[in-house]
């Protein structure tokens, strides 16, 4: 059985809504394909804690992954399999939030 403590001292006892920003880069070298950026997350507690999506698209393929976002930043580093035609975060609106976007930078 899974420790669910964090979620309802988040959501129930806190109950914040907050913003989620995704800002991202995508570099190629050496044959690798990484993408990096921040996660930022705004009007939520100092600790805050969320497991959020990201859907990468390549073409007619998409790839789900997701960035474990603890405190106002999380930086993030993946490798991919090759360059996506798109980045997103939260695009099926799963994560109870006030706004979530998008970025690249």
């Amino acid at each position: 059985m899974k420790d669910l403590g964090w979620f309802f001292q988040e959501w129930v006892f806190e109950a914040k809504l907050p913003n989620y920003r995704l800002e991202y880069k995508v570099d190629e070298s050496n044959g690798k394909v990484i993408l990096s950026g921040n996660v930022i997350q705004e009007n939520a507690g100092e600790k805050w804690f969320m497991p959020l999506p990201i859907v990468c698209k390549f073409g007619k393929q998409v790839g789900h992954m997701f960035v474990y976002a603890n405190g106002p930043t999380t930086p993030f580093k993946m490798e991919l399999p090759q360059k996506p035609t798109s980045v997103e975060l939260d695009p099926d609106m799963w994560i109870l939030t006030d706004k979530t976007s998008t970025k690249k930078l």
